[in-house]
């Protein structure tokens, strides 16, 4: 396991994939209460709650109770079969990350709007199919999920307008979500740094707006569907320079595709799962600021001798790839002294 961190957005490298953390340093060091009456107890602490089951939401949003936990900044909400939420969730003013997963919705509740400093919004595994343009009431918002990996997502096949003004967003997750082509009001989302798009069974098609996206640090790309992946010129790419780490895992995908070698700030490379990749082309040499290529579970059979002209390489994730035995390995090894192989 590896942990990344960019714009101060955790990423945890796991086996089987990359996986979003969408947790500020605050929430991360605060206790996390797990019942209504341990945080009425301790209410000067009690500034992140998390809800699984029961009948606890209820209890917690009446007047008397909202009144008594003037700190809370995190909701966490779970499993709780909801059709709407109570109006008393707006009086939580200290509320800045909200959390609504597998709970069954069908719509994002309309009191949510009323919450305006949320800065975090997760309602990935529900039912939804429309975000409103409500959404745009969320001035203070940077981090939209609907959609994770871990979780799941909803069935939604469309953005609104509004996103394009949230100043602040600057993470967007879609995972699991129903698009066949991603909208081209993404590439208005200017101050996107966070773009993850994993297990989309539907998606054949990113629109050439997405090279406006001059912010973008982090792209995953995971489609079940044929995609038409560079719809722009390849030479296009090289506009999105803060790019630092790349995910893509593709049908069809046999070779590295010309528009990566346009990243010269790319700092971690992974085309984990792509089942019909068989080489790595020489021109990897021109992502001169590389640290980690990731190519496990690919066909993979050998790595271009160019890869000694990558100052910054730190590791190479060879895992589940046949063609690499141990013989192999150490050949690379002594080709690649000081990298760090992993198998």
């Amino acid at each position: 396991m590896q942990i990344l961190a960019f714009s101060g957005t955790l990423w945890i490298i796991w086996v089987y994939g990359l996986f979003f953390i969408p947790q500020t340093t605050q929430a991360q060091s605060d206790t996390v209460f797990y019942s209504i009456e341990s945080a009425l107890k301790n209410k000067a602490q009690a500034k992140v709650l998390e809800l699984n089951g029961g009948d606890s939401l209820v209890v917690l949003l009446k007047e008397k109770h909202v009144r008594k936990l003037p700190h809370l900044n995190t909701l966490i909400i779970n499993s709780l079969e909801l059709t709407n939420l109570p109006k008393n969730l707006a009086r939580l003013s200290q509320l800045r990350h909200l959390e609504l997963a597998n709970c069954n919705l069908t719509k994002i509740p309309d009191v949510v709007w009323q919450c305006k400093n949320l800065q975090t919004l997760n309602v990935s595994c529900n039912q939804i199919k429309e975000i409103p343009p409500s959404i745009v009431q969320l001035q203070q918002l940077r981090i939209l999920v609907l959609g994770s990996a871990v979780c799941g997502g909803n069935p939604l096949t469309n953005l609104p307008e509004a996103l394009t003004k949230l100043p602040n967003l600057t993470d967007l997750l879609l995972s699991y979500t129903d698009f066949e082509k991603l909208p081209d009001l993404v590439g208005d989302l200017v101050h996107l740094k966070t773009l993850q798009m994993l297990h989309m069974k539907r998606l054949r098609e990113l629109p050439a707006s997405l090279i406006r996206l001059k912010n973008l640090e982090v792209l995953e790309i995971h489609s079940y569907a044929p995609i038409e992946l560079f719809t722009v010129p390849h030479s296009g790419w090289y506009r999105l320079r803060k790019l630092r780490l790349l995910y893509m895992n593709l049908p069809g995908l046999k070779t590295l595709p010309r528009a990566m070698f346009q990243l010269p700030y790319l700092q971690h490379l992974s085309l984990m799962g792509n089942r019909d990749l068989s080489q790595v082309s020489s021109q990897i040499r021109t992502l001169q600021s590389l640290e980690v290529l990731d190519v496990s579970f690919t066909q993979v059979k050998q790595l271009p001798v160019e890869m000694k002209q990558l100052p910054h390489l730190k590791q190479i994730r060879l895992m589940g790839t046949p063609y690499f035995d141990q013989k192999t390995l150490v050949q690379l090894e002594s080709q690649l002294p000081g990298i760090e192989i992993v198998k």
